[in-house]
């Protein structure tokens, strides 16, 4: 930002950044940077009335217009900018204060655009006539006995002459094993795979072998006993009778 230089009635001289000049209604105000921090560190701004070039404090009646016009220059609206002198002169209070949020603050800032002052002095311009030209006479050619051959020079033009492929050594290449024909090509079938459970082998169940002598003398013996007693029943049976 430019510097203001501000002289007071009193003989004080102040330098404060300047931060925007805008008209508004039918008064111009001027912005500066106080380059000091307010409440929870806020940047401060004064803000002044300029009348015939120099700074007064701003009337009540217009101080919420002038505030109203700062809120809509934050905003990004199109305003009345105006150009300020390097230096001006003020009353000795000649501002009021605001405390603005840093971004506020730097809206004001960037969006200032003043126009050219008025009394900025124009350098006319200076037209220049121009020159009157000569009419030259076209030279008097002298024709000659015979006919002229223009002499024509050829253009010689540089021809790139394409890289003979048949002079290159090509790399040599890996013989290729010729494929089987589709016809003659069989694909075996892939029988699934069944998992055999073994069958349990089955093992005759072995007779009884009966070791043991067997004792005829017994049952003969036991055999005629019976005989002997049907016989002797037998006997008495016909006796009885």
């Amino acid at each position: 930002m430019e510097k203001l230089k501000i002289n007071t009635m009193s003989g004080g001289v102040l330098e404060k950044p300047l931060v925007t000049a805008f008209k508004s209604g039918s008064g111009e105000y001027v912005v500066v940077d106080n380059e000091m921090n307010g409440t929870m560190g806020l940047p401060i701004i004064l803000v002044s009335k300029l009348v015939n070039n120099a700074l007064s404090l701003i009337p009540d009646s217009e101080w919420n217009s002038v505030k109203e016009a700062l809120r809509l220059i934050i905003s990004g609206n199109q305003v009345d900018y105006i150009s300020v002198p390097e230096s001006v002169n003020a009353e000795d209070m000649f501002f009021k204060q605001l405390t603005l949020p840093v971004a506020s603050f730097e809206a004001l800032k960037n969006n200032y655009k003043p126009v050219v002052l008025e009394n900025a002095s124009v350098e006319p311009e200076v037209q220049v006539a121009p020159a009157h030209q000569e009419i030259m006479s076209a030279p008097e050619v002298t024709p000659m006995a015979g006919p002229v051959t223009p002499e024509v020079t050829p253009v010689q033009s540089e021809v790139v002459n394409p890289v003979e492929m048949q002079n290159v050594n090509p790399a040599p290449s890996a013989p290729v094993m010729p494929s089987a024909p589709v016809e003659s090509q069989v694909v075996a079938p892939v029988m699934p795979e069944v998992e055999v459970t073994p069958m349990p082998s089955v093992e005759p169940i072995p007779e009884p072998v009966n070791d043991t002598p067997v004792d005829f003398t017994a049952d003969k013996e036991a055999f005629l006993k019976a005989c002997e007693n049907m016989f002797d029943a037998l006997v008495a049976k016909f006796n009885n009778k």
